[in-house]
């Protein structure tokens, strides 16, 4: 059962604005439609000016508007409450919360780890943008149990719009130098990133040795045990035929055995999800 916190409840007693376009835009829909509420859809969110119903709420549906300026400020434009989509989903969901973030890599990392904990008989379900990204997977599955486990990917510069996601555990794959296009710098790429680890409730964080190098230049101090080791590792006979054999993917498979050792799960379990994605 959806159930929003207190601060959520007189919002969305009123109908409320969905910007975007597809997918994000119908998860988000979907899920606000399980909780009773009436939609307006817009693609911008100026289009909306002209709605009725001052302070409505407005919910802005994931990656899909990013570069839109007017979406830059996630306070309180006209009055109205703007969330991100990967800020509602995750305040109606019940389970725990793995995120993945990075240059390159989620997609993979999230499958892997979907796949692996599936095996180990776990509630999991991985949230990809095809499937109406987070808030589809929220909506699909009304919230979740407490034990359910959601892997979901987000692209660092989501952090800076982001106010009351709290993950569980934040993977931060890779920070290459194409970042420094999508932000400006790579300073500002390192920072975007960052964001995203504050996020992780009780620091349970893991870095890949990129990361690593960037917040050693930066005078960032990492947690200890979020330092995986994924530069030039040797070889895992484990591995072979399978696609995390050789890198990039080698790395992929380093930084979901960090996190799966450190939740306490059996290794083997890891490897057979790795060896039967050879089959696929």
């Amino acid at each position: 059962m959806l159930q929003p916190p207190p601060f959520l409840t007189s919002l969305l007693s009123r109908p409320v604005v969905v910007v975007g376009s597809e997918p994000a835009a119908a998860g988000v829909t979907s899920l606000l439609g399980g909780l009773g509420v009436e939609v307006w859809r817009h693609d911008r969110l100026g289009a909306a000016a002209g709605d009725p119903a001052p302070g409505l709420a407005v919910i802005a549906a994931g990656a899909d508007l990013e570069g839109q300026p007017e979406m830059a400020d996630p306070g309180s434009p006209s009055g109205w409450m703007v969330l991100r989509e990967n800020d509602l989903a995750p305040l109606l969901w019940r389970g725990r919360l793995l995120v993945v973030t990075g240059t390159r890599g989620k997609t993979r990392l999230v499958r892997l780890l979907t796949e692996a904990l599936h095996l180990a008989g776990k509630d999991v379900t991985g949230a990809e943008r095809a499937d109406g990204g987070l808030a589809g997977v929220v909506a699909a599955r009304r919230g979740g149990a407490p034990d359910s486990i959601l892997v979901s990917r987000m692209d660092a510069g989501e952090s800076l719009a982001l106010r009351h996601l709290r993950a569980d555990a934040v993977i931060w794959t890779n920070l290459l130098e194409e970042e420094a296009a999508r932000h400006g710098s790579m300073e500002a790429a390192f920072a975007a990133g960052w964001r995203m680890f504050e996020r992780a409730v009780g620091g349970d964080v893991f870095a890949g040795e990129t990361v690593q190098r960037w917040a050693d230049r930066l005078g960032q101090t990492l947690p200890p045990d979020s330092r995986v080791a994924t530069d030039d590792a040797s070889g895992d006979v484990l591995l072979r035929h399978t696609p995390f054999e050789t890198e990039p993917a080698h790395e992929t498979f380093l930084l979901a055995a960090a996190w799966w050792r450190a939740s306490g799960l059996r290794e083997s379990i890891l490897y057979a999800a790795a060896q039967g994605s050879a089959a696929r």
